[in-house]
């Protein structure tokens, strides 16, 4: 019977993008806030993950960041979104609220595939909200 080793190529690629990872984190971090001391900001993110089902950190982390747009209430909150549910804060992050031009586009074509399906009433319908948001 063989004992499975571990690779040591692996052991040393995991290393490498564990600081691939922190580096990337340091600069998000000195990107979003500028003025503040990079170990301040990390003691907040670091909040996030320490229980089981808080995921995704480094993901989670940039999230947070990006929300908080370089203001430490704004990052406070995120934390606390990201620790109900981690899923809510990657959502604000990685696809932020349409814009009022966008949203109107979006129900211009909402409104073209109503009528093609013969919904005619409900296809103004939209396309009277999509010319409101205009």
């Amino acid at each position: 019977m063989t004992m499975a080793t571990e690779n040591p190529d692996s052991q040393s690629e995991s290393q490498t993008n564990s600081e691939s990872a922190k580096a990337q984190l340091l600069e998000a971090i000195k990107q979003t806030f500028p003025e503040a001391e990079p170990a301040a900001i990390l003691e907040v993110l670091n909040r996030y993950g320490q229980a089981p089902h808080e995921r995704e950190q480094q993901r989670v982390y940039l999230a947070m960041l990006k929300v908080s747009q370089g203001d430490l209430d704004k990052l406070n909150a995120a934390l606390k979104l990201a620790k109900e549910d981690y899923r809510d804060i990657l959502m604000q992050a990685e696809h932020p609220p349409l814009t009022p031009r966008t949203a109107a586009r979006e129900l211009e074509t909402l409104a073209e595939q109503l009528a093609k399906m013969g919904q005619h009433n409900l296809a103004e319908q939209v396309r009277k909200k999509a010319r409101d948001l205009q």
